[in-house]
């Protein structure tokens, strides 16, 4: 699965006038094989980061490569991207097995394989039973189960999530956060996190990278999160845990 390297990337976007730099010269590497977190406040430009690299959109200046391949320039259909969002987008009109396998409708895989593979990524996601239902039949937590499915059964070589957790329920949140971490542990596909939560970071990532008005301003281990040192992790961890010393040294 491809490292994904980003260089001197900008995105800008003018106002009559003005002109408001959204990423600014912008040079990262992200792991592949892992999941790496974007870790930022609303605005700091990660959502227009995942845009670069499912090919949403483009640079106003530099490169992203997939590994030494530069891809700036290549359409969304070619660079095999999965992405998740907060928005839950399945077919009210066609049953879960339908929906998880409509990404591969229009491929060469025939109609055993796609069975097989729909149940393949019911099982990993524990919605076998939902297979015959319909959207409007299930609940919130399953809807993003399927769309989790629908995003596996690609086979991607990247995956995005854009914060796709953010409309459930606390406990929802946990039992399906857990469930994805098992679930990209072994899939092992270089795996973008977008999240403002330090709790969602630290549950899922490997690397978290924290950025702030367009840049990325600290790399570190999830795992270490606590004991990062810009500004910017600071304040949402006190934000997120509270004024206690321990999280803040």
């Amino acid at each position: 699965m491809p490292q994904i390297t980003f260089e001197n990337i900008y995105v800008s976007y003018s106002n009559n006038k003005n002109v408001n730099h959204v990423l600014d010269d912008l040079n990262v590497v992200f792991e592949d094989g892992k999941v790496n977190v974007i870790l930022g406040e609303s605005g700091c430009g990660k959502t227009t980061l995942l845009r670069l690299i499912s090919g949403g959109l483009n640079p106003s200046k530099g490169k992203v490569y997939f590994d030494d391949l530069d891809i700036t320039n290549f359409s969304i259909r070619d660079r095999n991207i999965a992405l998740v969002n907060q928005n839950i987008t399945l077919y009210p009109h066609l049953n879960v097995f339908r929906n998880i396998a409509f990404p591969l409708m229009h491929t060469v895989a025939s109609g055993d394989e796609i069975k097989e593979r729909v149940y393949e990524v019911s099982n990993l996601l524990h919605i076998e039973h939902l297979l015959t239902r319909k959207p409007k039949q299930i609940s919130l937590g399953q809807a993003q189960r399927v769309a989790i499915a629908k995003a596996i059964i690609k086979r991607p070589n990247v995956f995005l999530f854009d914060e796709p957790f953010s409309n459930l329920d606390e406990p929802l949140r946990l039992e399906l956060r857990s469930e994805l971490k098992r679930i990209l542990i072994n899939l092992n596909t270089t795996t973008l996190f977008v999240t403002h939560s330090i709790k969602e970071a630290m549950a899922i990532g490997d690397f978290t990278y924290i950025m702030s008005k367009g840049k990325i301003v600290e790399k570190l281990e999830a795992k270490n999160l606590l004991e990062a040192k810009s500004d910017i992790a600071k304040e949402l961890i006190k934000n997120e845990f509270g004024e206690k010393d321990v999280f803040l040294k």
